[in-house]
């Protein structure tokens, strides 16, 4: 019975051992699955802070393209500020033009599948009450790490006294008349936190985009879309003119051409044909006119043929 008791103890243990073995070797194969599948990260990336543009608040423009060490599609997630508004997702294609993505919010986390490298994210946050003099605060947290990140504030119009916290390095004007201050920063880390304070005074609530322009005027000042608006007003009342010109012209018409009839009517009533009236003529000539012995012709007066003396038919 003991020597049963220790095979059996001694079977266990081989199992157990077999099984270890198993699972380890799993475990390594395992790992090296998972150190191929490298972390995001971006090559480059821009944050564009627009305050009072086109709307009172902040606008936040955020895009970048993500290192070609993985594949696409992926998921991606980025922080999030607390009041973020009027939120839009969007991927790059290689044409620069810009495709809406379905997104939401995940633990205070923009959240998509993007297609292609690089993307693209705009929303806005409210600006505090103030007057003249205004402030506003925001905080960058990148949410991959990034080997270069370039910050670009727009000055807004009709402001002064402006200043950007951290400290530009440059500040251009732009094609639309704006100024804008730039700050670059190179390897930052996955997480990393950047504040930015923007000061200045401005003492109207008028915002920097210019409003929608016209249409292109043509040479007479007259817009194109006015140009249509007056065609549709005269445009019916110049069918209806031609359409009465034509109805008198047919009219016209008809009564001339029923006067010709007319008229050709009543002269056939009273002028004979003249066949008829050279007939007449022939008949008049052959009873009266000559004598009818000697071919005499007779004037107005003879009774008797002054030649032969022959009675007048």
């Amino acid at each position: 019975m003991c020597g049963t008791r220790s095979t059996v103890r001694n079977s266990h243990g081989i199992v157990a051992l077999l099984a270890a073995l198993a699972l380890a070797n799993l475990l390594s194969a395992a790992a090296p699955a998972a150190a191929q599948t490298p972390d995001l990260s971006l090559t480059q990336a821009t944050l564009q802070l627009w305050p009072e543009y086109d709307d009172p608040g902040l606008l936040v423009i955020l895009a970048g393209t993500f290192s070609d060490t993985v594949t696409f599609p992926q998921a991606i997630a980025l922080p999030l500020p607390g009041g973020a508004r009027e939120i839009q997702a969007t991927m790059q294609d290689t044409t620069g033009q810009l495709l809406m993505q379905p997104w939401q919010i995940t633990a205070g986390k923009l959240t998509y599948t993007l297609p292609q490298p690089r993307f693209h994210v705009e929303y806005y946050l409210s600006r505090p009450p103030a007057g003249s003099q205004r402030e506003l605060s925001y905080t960058f947290e990148a949410p991959y790490s990034i080997q270069t990140l370039e910050i670009t504030v727009q000055r807004p119009a009709r402001a002064t006294a402006f200043s950007v916290t951290p400290q530009p390095e440059m500040s251009f004007a732009g094609n639309d008349g704006l100024t804008y201050y730039r700050i670059t920063r190179t390897q930052i880390a996955a997480g990393e936190k950047l504040p930015i304070a923007i000061r200045y005074t401005k003492t109207d609530q008028g915002l920097s985009a210019p409003p929608a322009q016209p249409a292109a005027s043509s040479p007479g000042g007259q817009g194109a879309a006015g140009a249509i608006s007056r065609a549709n007003i005269w445009l019916p009342w110049l069918l209806i003119g031609v359409g009465l010109t034509a109805l008198a012209s047919a009219l016209v018409y008809w009564w001339l051409q029923l006067r010709q009839t007319s008229a050709e009517v009543g002269a056939s009533s009273t002028v004979q044909a003249p066949g008829a009236a050279r007939g007449a003529r022939m008949a008049d000539a052959g009873q009266q006119a000559f004598c009818t012995r000697c071919g005499r012709q007779f004037t107005a007066e003879d009774r008797f043929c002054a030649r032969c003396g022959a009675a007048r038919g």
